[in-house]
C-alpha cells in the first residue's frame, strides 16, 4: 500500500501512530556525483530511503547487510547500497566491496551491500542504482511540515483491509492537525501499490493481452485447418493402417505425437523471439507506461508458455485426429 507526498516529521507520526501497518518506509529520488576508486566519476540515479525500506519490501541484498535504525540519524548515515548492475559495471563484482569505502558527492560512504540482480524500484525510469538513508542535520530546513517531497510505501498487517487503514491513517491525520495546526487541510490517502504504480495504463494492457490472445487464436485455428487438410490426405494412410489391424485409439496416439512436437517448438520458438524482441519493444513503449523497464521474461512466463504449448496441441490437435480416424 502506497501513500504519497509526505513530510518527514509527518512520516514519523504516521509510522509511530498507526496501527494497521506491519511497517511503514520512505523514499524520494536523487542524483549522484559517483567517484568509485581508481575509476572514473560518473552520474548515477538513486534514492534516499529510510533504513527500513527494503524490510518493508521484504527484500534481502545478494551481499552484505540492509541499513540499520541507527544510520538514519545523521552522522552515522553514510552508507550505501548498491545495485547489481552497478557493482558488476563499476567494480567488476568484486565481492570484497562490502565494506570499502566509495565517494558520493565528495564524502566517503561505506558500502553496506549488494542489492538481487534484476530489482525493480517502482516506476522510477532510469534504474536506480544505488540508496543510502535520509538524514537531516539538526535544525536542517527540509526536515519540516511544509516539505512534502517523501514518497511512503506501507504492508498491511495480515487480515487488515485498505478501508481499515485508510480510516486508521485518517484518524492519525487528524490527531497531527490537532497538534500542529500547520497541518490544516492535509489528510492520508492510502492507495493499494498495483494500483498506483499502473494508474490508467491497466485499461490499455488488457486491450493488448486481449490483443495478443486474439493472435494467438487466429494462429491456432490456421494451424488446425492444416492439420485437418493434412488428415484427409492421409485417409488412405489411416485405412491401411486400420485394415492391418491398429485400432483407433493407437491412430490416435500417433497423430497426437505428432502434433506435441510442433506445438513445442512453437512455444519454444515464441519464448526465443520474446527474449530477442524485449529490447526492441522497450524502444516502441510510450514512456507513460510505468515500470517498463521491469519488462522480462521469468519463471512463470516460461511455466505458462510450457503449459500454453502442450494445451493448444491437444486442444488443435484432437479435431483433426478425430477427423482422421472417422473412416
Amino acid at each position: 500500500t502506497s501513500v504519497f507526498g509526505s513530510a518527514m516529521p509527518d512520516y514519523r507520526e504516521w509510522r509511530d501512530q498507526n496501527r494497521t501497518l506491519e511497517g511503514l518506509a520512505g523514499f524520494y529520488y536523487s542524483d549522484f556525483n559517483l567517484s568509485p576508486a581508481g575509476g572514473e566519476p560518473m552520474r548515477a540515479q538513486g534514492a534516499y530511503i529510510t533504513s527500513n525500506l527494503f524490510n518493508v519490501l521484504k527484500v534481502s541484498p545478494a551481499l552484505g547487510r540492509l541499513f540499520t535504525p541507527e544510520e538514519d540519524h545523521f552522522g552515522r548515515h553514510r552508507v550505501v547500497l548498491l545495485s547489481h548492475g552497478l557493482w558488476q559495471r563499476s567494480f567488476g563484482g568484486d565481492t570484497s566491496i562490502v565494506g570499502r569505502e566509495i565517494k558520493l558527492g565528495g564524502e566517503s560512504f561505506t558500502v553496506a551491500g549488494v542489492m538481487p540482480r534484476g530489482l525493480p524500484f517502482f516506476d522510477n525510469v532510469p534504474e536506480v542504482e544505488l540508496w543510502t538513508p535520509i538524514a537531516f542535520a539538526p535544525g536542517d530546513g527540509m526536515d519540516t511540515r511544509d516539505n512534502h517531497f517523501v514518497n511512503l510505501v506501507g504492508r498491511l498487517k495480515p487480515g487488515v483491509t485498505v478501508a481499515q487503514a485508510q480510516e486508521d491513517a485518517s484518524a492519525v491525520a487528524r490527531r497531527v492537525v490537532e497538534q500542529f495546526p500547520e497541518n490544516k487541510g492535509l489528510g492520508a490517502l492510502i492507495r493499494p501499490a498495483h494500483e498506483q504504480l499502473t494508474g490508467d495504463s491497466s485499461a490499455a494492457l488488457y486491450v493488448l493481452l486481449g490483443a495478443v490472445a486474439f493472435v494467438l487464436l487466429v494462429a491456432c485455428v490456421n494451424v488446425a485447418n492444416l492439420m485437418l487438410a493434412r488428415a484427409a490426405a492421409r485417409e488412405r494412410e489411416m485405412a491401411i493402417r486400420a485394415s492391418l489391424g491398429a485400432s483407433r485409439a493407437r491412430i490416435m496416439r500417433q497423430l497426437m505425437a505428432e502434433c506435441l512436437p510442433l506445438g513445442l517448438a512453437g512455444g519454444a520458438l515464441g519464448v526465443l523471439l520474446a527474449l530477442w524482441g524485449i529490447d526492441l519493444l522497450e524502444s516502441l513503449l510510450p514512456a507513460s507506461l510505468p515500470r517498463h523497464n521491469a519488462i522480462a521474461v521469468n519463471g512463470r512466463v516460461l511455466t505458462f508458455t510450457l503449459a500454453l504449448s502442450l494445451f493448444t496441441s491437444l486442444l488443435f490437435g484432437l479435431t483433426p485426429a478425430l477427423q482422421a480416424v472417422k473412416a
